[in-house]
């Protein structure tokens, strides 16, 4: 892994092996490719795998967020603040909708942590309603 410095002057290896579910970080998507849909380009994410998960497996489980609701499911997007995570600059939407799968080396820095113990749950919820719409429930 490449070492990288940021806000908080760490390099890459030690953020991903400190990262806790709850966490923010920045990631990089990647190129936008003709005709796709898929995220790209860097966004925040909210890291949704098991503290266990993050040590003994190269992938992560994140909810991206948005600086803007969703046009389809803003009703199932839960509001991240900065008061609730310090490091963020401005309010984020997490589209639980959304969720993805990364690598570790797609990490680019850690930028918080969401303090709030009901973002978690929110988004768990968020998750769920989406699961039960698709099964048809």
């Amino acid at each position: 892994m490449s070492s990288r410095s940021g806000k908080y002057g760490t390099s890459n290896h030690y953020v991903c092996s400190t990262l806790k579910q709850g966490d923010v970080i920045l990631v990089n998507f990647g190129k936008r490719s003709e005709g796709s849909r898929n995220l790209y380009g860097k966004r925040p994410v909210y890291v949704l795998s098991s503290n266990a998960d993050d040590k003994s497996v190269g992938v992560l489980m994140v909810v991206p967020m948005f600086r803007a609701r969703s046009r389809d499911n803003a009703g199932n997007d839960v509001e991240i603040r900065p008061i609730d995570c310090p490091g963020l600059r401005y309010s984020e939407y997490a589209q639980a909708v959304n969720i993805q799968k990364i690598r570790k080396y797609q990490i680019i820095k850690r930028i918080g942590r969401v303090k709030n113990g009901t973002v978690h749950s929110e988004l768990l919820a968020s998750m769920w309603e989406q699961v039960g719409q698709k099964d048809g429930r």
